[in-house]
C-alpha cells in the first residue's frame, strides 16, 4: 500500500481579519488556547492498524489532540466486506471520529468494475451501511476504493474511468438509502502521475463526493534528492499537493490527506540517497513532518491521517527526530506532555479562523485563564490572571518579510491592547541566524505600532534560542 508550535494562548481579539491572516504563506498567525473544558476540533488522524491503542500511544506521547482514527474493513470476500461489526467493536468507546477504508471489490473471486457499474453489487453495500448505522457509525467517513489510480488494488481503475465513476455512484446511492446513514464519502487517489491519465475523468461528481483527498509519502524512486527538494516535488508534481488544493477548490469540497507519512526503502535522515531500481525516502525526516504540518495549516485541510505503522511509524526508538517534530507541530494547546519531545516545551500549533475552530484544534474564544506554564512563558504577573496574548509562528530561514506578511502583521497589531503579550516563534533547519533576524524584524514591526511584551524563540532542530524583550 502506498503508503506549528508554541502554545496558542491567544485572543486575536475581535479579529474580523483572522481569516485573511491565516492565508499568509511564510507565516501563520496562530489561534487561542482554551481552558481544558473547552471543546475544540483537530484535523489530525492516526492510522496504527485496526487497534486504537496504537493511535492512543502516539497521541499521548506527543500530547497531540487526535480527532480521527482510520481502519480498513476486511476486503477479502463479500461476506466479510459487508460485516463491519468486529472493526466497530475494536474502536468502541475510543471517542475517535472514524474513517473506514472500504474495498469496492473483494480480493477473492472474479468481480469487476464493469459489473459494479450496473448495480450488480449494490446489495452488499446496503448491508454494510446497515451494519455501520446499527453500530453507531452512521456519521463516519467512508473512504471508498482508495488509491484507485495505482496498479495494486483489485479495483485499479486505469482505463476504466467510466466504469469506476458509475460504480462509485451506485455504491454511494445504495449506502445513502439506509435510514440513519449520514456518511461522508472520501474520493482519494495517490499522489503523483501513476499512469492512470487525467484524474478528473475518474471524479464521480459533487453529488457523490463529500471530501477530496490525496495520499502523500516522503518517497522517491531510484534516488532521493534531499528533504527540501523532495517536498517541492510533492507540491508541484502532476497530481501533487498543489493539484489537490486546486481541484478541491474547483469542486467546492474540503480537502483531506487520508494517508501521509514517512517513506520506506533506502534513506539517510532527509539527505540525498541513491538506490537505483528501488524506492527511496527521507527516512527519519523531521523536515518533512514540519513541511506537511505547515501545509496542512495554511491550506485549511479538513482531515489529515498520519500513517503510523511499519517504516513510517514514529517512536522514541524508531524515527525519533520525526517524533520530536510531530510533537512540536501537533501538540495540543492543553497538553502537559514533557518538553523533552518538543525541544523547548512550547506546545501546539494552529491557525485562527474567525468564528470556527482552527485547523489543528484551537477554539478561538475570547479569553484564557493563564496556567503556570503559560504565565512563565509570556511573563504574566501571576497565575490565573486573565491576559491577552498572541503568538506569531513562521518557518524558514529568510530574514526578510514579504509585503503581504507585513500588511497582515500591521493589521493584527492595530487590534492589540497596550501590554499584549506576543510570542514570535521561528523554526529553521538551515540558518538560525537569519531566522533570528526575521523574528526580530517581526518584533520591530509589531512594536512600532503598539507597546507590547515580546518573547522570541528560534529553534534549530532540537536546539532553541529564547529571549524576552519589552517594547
Amino acid at each position: 500500500m502506498s503508503k506549528t508550535r508554541i502554545s496558542q494562548w491567544i485572543h486575536i481579539a475581535a479579529l474580523g481579519l483572522a481569516a485573511s491572516v491565516t492565508l499568509a504563506l511564510p507565516m501563520e498567525i496562530l489561534g487561542h488556547q482554551t481552558p481544558a473544558s473547552a471543546s475544540s476540533t483537530s484535523v489530525l488522524g492516526i492510522y496504527g492498524g485496526e487497534n486504537p491503542t496504537v493511535e492512543d500511544s502516539l497521541c499521548l506521547q506527543t500530547g497531540s489532540q487526535c480527532n480521527y482514527a482510520m481502519a480498513f474493513l476486511d476486503g477479502s470476500t463479500w461476506q466479510k466486506m459487508k460485516d463491519p461489526s468486529w472493526f466497530i467493536s475494536q474502536f468502541a468507546g475510543s471517542n475517535y471520529s472514524m474513517i473506514w477504508g472500504v474495498s469496492i471489490l473483494p480480493s477473492e473471486g472474479n468481480y469487476s468494475l464493469a459489473a459494479g457499474a450496473t448495480g450488480a453489487y449494490n446489495q452488499y453495500f446496503v448491508t454494510l451501511a446497515q451494519g455501520l448505522v446499527s453500530g453507531g457509525e452512521g456519521n463516519s467517513i467512508i473512504r471508498l476504493g482508495w488509491e484507485f489510480n495505482e496498479g495494486w488494488p483489485v479495483w485499479a481503475a486505469k482505463g476504466q474511468a467510466a466504469n469506476f465513476v458509475s460504480y462509485w455512484q451506485q455504491i454511494v446511492t445504495s449506502m445513502r438509502s439506509v435510514p440513519g446513514a449520514n456518511f461522508r464519502f472520501e474520493w482519494n487517489p495517490a499522489s503523483g502521475d501513476q499512469g492512470a491519465g487525467n484524474l478528473a475523468s475518474y471524479y464521480p461528481g459533487n453529488q457523490y463526493v463529500d471530501l477530496i483527498g490525496l495520499d502523500v509519502y516522503d518517497i522517491s524512486w531510484g534516488s532521493y534528492p534531499g528533504a527540501a527538494s523532495e517536498f517541492s516535488t510533492i507540491e508541484t508534481e502532476p497530481y501533487g499537493l498543489n493539484w489537490l488544493a486546486s481541484f478541491a477548490t474547483q469542486q467546492g469540497k474540503p480537502m483531506t490527506l487520508p494517508e501521509w507519512g514517512l517513506g520506506w526503502g533506502a534513506s539517510d535522515a532527509g539527505a540525498p540517497v541513491a538506490a537505483p531500481g528501488t524506492e527511496t525516502s527521507g527516512g527519519d525526516d523531521p523536515t518533512f513532518i514540519n513541511d506537511m504540518a505547515g501545509w496542512i495549516v495554511s491550506h485549511d485541510v479538513y482531515e489529515a491521517t498520519f500513517w503510523d505503522v511499519n517504516q513510517s511509524a514514529v517512536s522514541a526508538t524508531q524515527n525519533p527526530n520525526s517524533l520530536a517534530s510531530f510533537a512540536a507541530d501537533f501538540k495540543s494547546p492543553t497538553s502537559t506532555t514533557s518538553s523533552a519531545l518538543s525541544g523547548s516545551g512550547a506546545p501546539g500549533v494552529g491557525n485562527a479562523n474567525s468564528g470556527s475552530t482552527s485547523a489543528l484544534g484551537v477554539d478561538p474564544t475570547t479569553s484564557v485563564q493563564v496556567t503556570p506554564t503559560l504565565a512563565s512563558s509570556v511573563g504574566a504577573p501571576k497565575v490565573h490572571q486573565e491576559i491577552r496574548a498572541v503568538s506569531v509562528h513562521f518557518t524558514g530561514s529568510s530574514a526578510s518579510l514579504d509585503l503581504s506578511a507585513r500588511n497582515k502583521l500591521i493589521s493584527l497589531a492595530k487590534s492589540f491592547r497596550a501590554g499584549t503579550s506576543v510570542m514570535v516563534v521561528g523554526r529553521s533547519y538551515h540558518n538560525a541566524k537569519l531566522a533570528r533576524l526575521r523574528a526580530h524584524n517581526i518584533v520591530g514591526l509589531i512594536s512600532s505600532r503598539v507597546r507590547v511584551r515580546v518573547s522570541v524563540e528560534v529553534a534549530t532542530n532540537l536546539r532553541s534560542d529564547v529571549s524576552t524583550v519589552t517594547r
